[in-house]
């Protein structure tokens, strides 16, 4: 039997190629023949020492049909300005699958672009500043 401590991770929304911070969920299994096998959807990363490596898939043996609770650290890192809305697999042969639904917001970071030969430095102008978006 695989458990799991969690339905859904709900990721605010994230910049194309960024990383979020880091959520997690934990995992145990009991009376198991076969190794629980942890899959993440694209723009989604999933680890066990929380840094920004993926590792999917996650491979966790069973000893003696136990597997100890493990702590899956998950990160959003889209790579389209687009909703996510998947999830995270865990599986093992001979038991019920499990899963967890992750969901994120991609957004596209569109700063202008001015060509300089287009802007007719005789006319006064006045020039608006706006905050850029700085990773």
């Amino acid at each position: 039997m695989i458990v799991k401590n969690k339905v859904q991770l709900p990721f605010s929304s994230e910049f194309v190629g960024s990383t979020s911070a880091s959520l997690n969920f934990e995992v145990t299994g009991l009376n198991l023949t076969n190794n629980i096998v942890i899959t993440a959807p694209a723009g989604f990363i999933i680890n066990t020492n929380n840094t920004n490596a993926n590792q999917s898939p996650i491979n966790l043996a069973p000893s003696s049909g136990n597997v100890p609770t493990t702590i899956i650290y998950v990160k959003f890192k889209p790579v389209a300005g687009i909703v996510y809305n998947a999830n995270i697999s865990l599986t093992s042969i001979g038991a019920t699958s499990r899963s967890i639904n992750v969901i994120g917001l991609g957004l596209v970071d569109t700063a202008p672009v001015y060509n300089p030969a287009t802007i007719d430095i005789s006319q006064p102008t006045t020039l608006k500043m706006m905050p850029a978006h700085l990773d």
